[in-house]
C-alpha cells in the first residue's frame, strides 16, 4: 500500500513503463514513502469503453486519464503535492493536456486494509 490505479487509452508498454516509474516516484516524494510499497495497476479503456458529457466512444469530446490512489490518509498538503507531481508525471508519460488528467484520492484507515489476512491496524 499505496496502490495506483490508472485507466488509460490504448497505451503502449513504453508509456505504461514511464507512467509506472514517474507516478511511483512522484507519490513517494510527496508522501515520503519507499517505492518498495507502491503497486500500479493499468486498465485499458480502449475506444469503446468511455463516455463523457453524455456522449459515448468517439463522440466523447475528451478522453481523460483517470488515476485512483488507494492509501492510508494523508494531509491535504501531501495530497496537493501528490496531485501536482502526479499530474505532471501523467502528462509526460501519456502526452496529454493537464485537463485530461483526473486524480481521486481514496484514503483508507488501517482498519480497512488487510495484507496476508491481517488488518494493518493490528500489525
Amino acid at each position: 500500500m499505496p496502490f495506483i490505479e490508472v485507466f488509460d487509452f490504448d497505451a503502449t508498454p513504453a508509456q505504461r513503463q514511464n507512467a509506472t516509474r514517474a507516478l511511483t516516484d512522484s507519490l513517494c516524494e510527496a508522501y515520503g514513502i519507499s517505492p518498495a510499497i507502491v503497486s500500479a495497476y493499468f486498465f485499458d479503456v480502449g475506444g469503446i469503453g468511455y463516455g463523457h458529457g453524455g456522449k459515448f466512444g468517439p463522440e466523447a469530446e475528451m478522453k481523460r486519464i483517470f488515476i485512483k490512489i488507494h492509501a492510508f490518509g494523508r494531509s491535504e498538503a501531501h495530497r496537493g503535492r501528490a496531485a501536482d507531481m502526479m499530474t505532471k508525471a501523467a502528462i509526460s508519460a501519456y502526452r496529454v493536456l493537464p485537463k485530461q488528467v483526473v486524480i481521486y484520492f481514496l484514503d483508507r484507515d488501517p482498519s480497512q486494509v488487510s495484507h496476508g489476512g491481517l488488518l494493518e491496524s493490528a500489525a
